[in-house]
């Protein structure tokens, strides 16, 4: 299979689907909100987001992506990985073998993100978010996107999967990302056929509770499978929790993007211990 041409195209292809995307979400979150109290801060916390991912964007997805636009080339020169000392006999069970990796890889670096204190000084800055909406998706600190994209680049390297895979699981799942966050009331019958397959809007605010003990799980964005395999999944008891965050980054200075820009340099986190599991969980 090639491994180059494909890749700018999906690339494409992936910028042209969030931007459909974020639009019909937007209006669904107009016409039937989780939670309107939201909406009178809306117009603020919308801005701030977007800028936060305008500035990770010219970090992590023109410099970095230059870069990374060159790495399918030497992932066909060095010819290595799994999938090319053990061929898979068809393109389709490539394909499917390569999005179930780079899914599992990306729940993996998720935990990471929430287990190694540097990490989380990082990845603090998207669950900081005190109000849940679309734009609580594009809410990434630059190093985040960045090592993000370079773990998934080297889940490819190690099984010998094409790059652009990575774009084409981006793609695949992307409407459920955004549906995660956004600030949508999810009819009760959608958000359970969604939880049987993949993580659904109310598994994943679950996951944005300011409890310690809840916010460390549920690693997933894309299929619910990884964390029921490696006992990390807990079931919500409602649509939203009650209160969302990280406890010591609710003050307004932390929701400016300057003030996310800094919070991996500036956050002092609590410290990591084994996280004892909710009552009934």
């Amino acid at each position: 299979m090639d491994e180059t041409l494909p890749f700018e195209g999906f690339v494409t292809l992936f910028f042209a689907t969030i931007g459909t995307c974020f639009a019909m979400m937007i209006w669904v979150e107009a016409l039937a909100p989780l939670n309107s109290d939201q909406e009178k801060n809306q117009v603020r916390h919308a801005i701030r987001n977007f800028g936060l991912w305008l500035t990770a964007f010219v970090v992590a997805d023109l410099v970095i992506g230059i870069a990374f636009l060159k790495i399918p080339d030497h992932l066909h020169q060095i010819s290595f990985g799994l999938f090319y000392w053990l061929p898979l006999p068809s393109s389709v069970l490539l394909i499917i073998a390569g999005i179930l990796v780079i899914d599992v890889f990306s729940y993996l670096f998720h935990r990471l993100l929430h287990q190694i204190p540097w990490l989380w000084q990082i990845h603090s800055v998207h669950h900081s978010d005190i109000e849940l909406d679309v734009t609580t998706s594009i809410r990434n600190h630059p190093f985040d996107l960045v090592l993000g994209n370079l773990w998934k680049a080297v889940g490819c390297l190690l099984f010998g999967i094409p790059l652009w895979i990575i774009a084409l699981r981006e793609i695949i799942f992307l409407p459920f990302i955004l549906l995660q966050h956004a600030n949508i009331r999810v009819p009760d019958r959608l958000e359970y056929i969604l939880s049987l397959a993949v993580i659904s809007p109310a598994i994943h605010k679950h996951h944005h509770s300011i409890i310690r003990a809840e916010h460390d799980s549920n690693y997933g964005t894309g299929l619910v499978i990884w964390d029921k395999l490696f006992r990390t999944f807990q079931q919500p008891r409602l649509p939203i929790p009650k209160e969302l965050g990280v406890r010591g980054l609710q003050e307004e200075k932390w929701q400016s993007i300057m003030g996310m820009l800094l919070t991996p340099f500036r956050y002092k986190p609590e410290k990591i211990t084994a996280i004892p599991k909710p009552d009934g969980v």
